[in-house]
């Protein structure tokens, strides 16, 4: 007599064949990801002190440039603005105050 494998069984079968292969994947996926964080953090712990040194330059860098900013306002706009003040006032009294904006328009007068 021929015996058959209930059609059940090769269901359950191939479940748990799928159940293994996924479980192995997983586990590879875990163990390489693993391997890629332990890469990164010894990048990371070898160029710690690269990056705190280029930050520590920027910030310097940045010192500098505001400190240019404020001597040369300090020193060449301020007084020249205070110059160009009183300049525009002595100029400002002995010229006649000009109308600004568009002139205004005539208006026709309307045939009745």
């Amino acid at each position: 007599m021929n015996q058959m494998i209930p059609l059940s069984a090769v269901f359950w079968i191939i479940i748990a064949v799928s159940i293994l292969f996924l479980v192995v994947y997983l586990i590879g996926l875990i163990v390489e990801t693993r391997r890629t964080m332990e890469k990164i953090n010894s990048l990371l712990d070898d160029n710690s002190e690269k990056i705190t040194n280029i930050i520590d330059n920027a910030d310097a860098m940045v010192t500098d440039a505001k400190t240019s900013v404020d001597t040369v306002k300090e020193g060449v706009i301020e007084p020249l603005s205070d110059t160009l003040i009183k300049l525009q006032s002595l100029f400002g009294k002995n010229k006649k105050r000009r109308r600004v904006g568009l002139p205004k328009r005539k208006r026709k007068e309307s045939a009745k």
